[in-house]
């Protein structure tokens, strides 16, 4: 199975050649649990394409596909799914790292996160926040609210 893929041949290619599954490829293709844990730890949990916090819940990417390095963990890249479909669908072997705008949101609203207070109330306030700061604005510039 490996061989197939390392060729170009696609998981669903690959079940029915087999006889089974696409899932069933995918399972035996992937790296082991063990594996998967080191690279989602290096990553933080981590998308390491837009910085998304994914966990366990992202896909492994693999950098090249040559059956030496197939599954170390160097090959391996934490993606969430866009940017997995991106790496795949430009050609991109490896998803460079780009701006953290995920993560610098991430950390703006845990810091306006008061104690008790869900992610979804904080929006809320901000958002109203946010409003009242443009009424100011337009206020100082001249404009009529």
């Amino acid at each position: 199975m490996l061989l197939l893929r390392l060729n170009g041949f696609t998981y669903n290619d690959i079940a029915h050649k087999a006889g089974v599954s696409r899932q069933r490829v995918q399972q035996i293709l992937s790296p082991p649990k063990n594996i998967k844990d080191l690279v989602v730890n290096r990553a933080n949990g981590k998308c390491e394409g837009c910085g998304i916090r994914v966990g366990h819940s992202g896909h492994i990417h693999h950098i090249n596909n040559e059956d030496e390095d197939y599954n170390d963990t160097d090959n391996l890249q934490l993606l969430c799914i866009s940017c997995h479909r991106k790496a795949h669908n430009t050609g991109v072997s490896k998803m460079p790292k780009l701006i953290k705008v995920h993560d610098n949101v991430y950390d703006e609203l845990t810091a306006a996160k008061k104690e008790g207070e869900t992610y979804s109330e904080v929006i809320v306030r901000l958002l109203a926040l946010y409003s009242v700061l443009q009424r100011v604005q337009k206020e100082a510039d001249g404009g009529s609210v």
